[in-house]
């Protein structure tokens, strides 16, 4: 058992030497939102986490993203900003032309809406004027029926007063035949 602490002690101490070599850091819950320039920590260094998250790159990383990041905030490379400055202008251009478009949509929905008030207008004008003739014409086939009725009973009419002016000539011509003869 004596042995079995001894070595427990021995382990326990190298690996306490061990940690020990570096320095012992704390990296705070500020650490989370800090825009200050990164860490740097060596080797044998020990950390301690207090923040949720923290991610480690290594020196050739970090070397890639500070070029990366320099060059993209250089003011002398123009040629970025003179493309983002034409895609605004392209934005601002294709923003008047969709408002125009939507302008003259408006207008021709309210165009349309006019001709089609119009037009409903005149049908509804045209139905009456078609009611008023369909009347007219029910009223004149009337009155075409009644001028039949009439011009068939003038017929018949006149057709008897012929007859009877025929029966009349013939009696009187029996008369005066009659008559000159005697």
């Amino acid at each position: 058992m004596k042995y079995l602490l001894l070595l427990l002690f021995a382990f326990l101490s190298y690996t306490t030497s061990a940690q020990l070599k570096g320095k012992l850091n704390f990296i705070p819950k500020e650490y989370a939102v800090s825009k200050k320039l990164p860490l740097e920590y060596h080797l044998g260094d020990t950390l301690i986490i207090q923040c949720e998250k923290v991610y480690l790159i290594n020196k050739n990383r970090y070397d890639l993203y500070r070029k990366l990041h320099a060059n993209i905030l250089k003011p002398s490379d123009s040629g970025y900003h003179d493309m983002i400055a034409n895609l605004q202008q392209q934005l601002s251009t294709l923003k008047k032309d969709y408002n125009d478009l939507m302008a003259n949509c408006d207008q021709s929905t309210e165009l349309g809406s006019e001709a089609i008030k119009g037009s409903i207008a005149t049908l509804n004008k045209t139905n009456k004027e078609l009611g008023t003739i369909q009347s007219n014409l029910g009223n004149s086939i009337e009155n075409l029926k009644t001028t039949e009725t009439l011009l068939r009973d003038a017929r018949a009419d006149k057709n008897k007063q012929n007859l009877i002016s025929g029966i009349a000539g013939v009696g009187v011509g029996l008369l005066l035949g009659i008559l000159l003869t005697n």
